[in-house]
């Protein structure tokens, strides 16, 4: 304990009677010491050589810069740390960063903190190629790209997860030679990735083709279809989950693994014949001619100790949960529907969003209802729309009749 206190009693109630002492109790609590900015003074010593006339001068281990004069003022290392955690980490702006700041006596404007970031990011960068290798050289590694933007222009925050290490880069784009900059052409690792054609480009590597995006996308299919046309998304659905459930047995040592092989055998002959389907649905054609594209990416968790179904582990890192989407730069999507980044990916057993199908005559068609409405709910009635002919509602208006 760094301080004790003592909290007596009273010497008398407030009736009059006198208090009598019965045990002590104790109770605990953190405080944050009052925030003072710690002001040094550095003599820094200058000279020059004797023989070739070069300058030289000293550096003392606190100090974060070499500049003089009018720039010999700047940010101790524990000061620098703290603002680029501010504004990076937890989303800050310059402005509200140089804000925090002053409420430990530091006083410093909002370029002053973009400029000691950059130079904690210049200091940094033997570190981050370290980070690098370490991705390289992880046997799993999970990808992903979420929107950004640099100087209000468009573009792409990548981070690839390895074992125990995850490393972020910011792109003019998400192409093949964006991923190729930290995985490296030849990397031979496995990819748990999303459907992106670009990652496939990396011919020595093993894929993973992530499982939850599978399960939304068939979801999205069984929400939109009528009738029939879910079949086929209905038998891709049961594969997926039969073959997570088949995963989950494993890493939990209640399958032998002779039953396991005969179960995988099962599940990928379930897969061919679902492939073979000659659907007249065009939803399903692509839906099919897309897994026909990663059939051999599908199970690879099946077979590949320690590789995850889905790419939960770096969809965790490229979009922060303490980060507003907007922070993000995520742009809008069309026709209402959710950016892809703001599903939860990490759970492939989470029910998919219900989405309002698109719909040409303008119109706003009306989510699905089913088991969501009240007992007591009375649906609205419907009034045809017949040509030359106007019908009044009840409780409207003659203007806004439907005609």
């Amino acid at each position: 304990m760094d301080e004790e206190f003592d909290a007596p009693l009273a010497a008398r109630c407030e009736c009059g009677g006198e208090i009598e002492h019965q045990r002590t109790e104790f109770q605990y609590q953190e405080e944050l010491p009052v925030p003072r900015a710690i002001r040094r003074r550095f003599a820094v010593h200058v000279g020059k050589c004797r023989c070739c006339g070069r300058r030289h001068q000293g550096r003392h281990p606190f100090q974060t810069s070499d500049a003089l004069g009018a720039a010999g003022s700047m940010l101790g290392p524990r000061a620098v740390a703290l603002a680029t955690e501010l504004n990076k980490e937890l989303g800050l702006s310059p402005q509200k960063t140089a804000k925090a700041l002053g409420r430990f006596g530091i006083r410093v404007t909002a370029g002053g903190v973009v400029q000691a970031v950059a130079r904690q990011a210049r200091a940094l960068e033997p570190t981050y190629e370290v980070l690098i290798e370490g991705v390289r050289a992880s046997p799993a590694v999970a990808p992903d790209e979420t929107g950004w933007r640099i100087n209000g222009q468009k573009a792409w925050l990548w981070a690839f997860a390895g074992e125990n290490v995850t490393v972020y880069l910011i792109a003019p784009g998400r192409g093949y030679e964006h991923a190729e900059q930290i995985l490296g052409e030849d990397f031979s690792g496995v990819l748990e990735r999303d459907g992106w054609a670009p990652y496939r480009r990396f011919a020595n590597a093993r894929h993973q083709t992530c499982a939850a995006h599978l399960l939304r996308r068939t979801g999205e299919l069984i929400a939109d279809s009528v009738a029939g046309q879910a079949r086929v998304s209905h038998a891709a659905r049961r594969i997926l989950k039969d073959a997570l459930a088949l995963g989950d047995e494993r890493d939990q040592d209640v399958i032998d693994a002779d039953e396991f092989g005969l179960r995988v055998t099962e599940i990928n002959e379930r897969t061919d014949k679902l492939l073979q389907t000659r659907a007249t649905h065009e939803p399903n054609r692509r839906l099919l001619a897309h897994l026909a594209t990663e059939r051999e990416h599908m199970f690879t968790f099946l077979t590949e100790p320690g590789v995850q179904a889905t790419n939960w582990r770096c969809r965790a890192g490229a979009a922060p949960s303490d980060r507003e989407p907007q922070e993000l730069g995520r742009e809008p999507h069309p026709q209402g529907r959710p950016h892809t980044a703001d599903h939860d990916e990490r759970d492939p057993h989470r029910p998919p969003t219900r989405h309002r199908p698109a719909r040409t005559d303008g119109q706003r068609p009306a989510l699905p209802t089913a088991g969501r409405e009240r007992a007591d709910h009375t649906p609205r009635p419907r009034f045809p729309n017949r040509a030359g002919r106007l019908r009044r509602c009840p409780n409207r208006p003659r203007d806004r009749c439907p005609s």
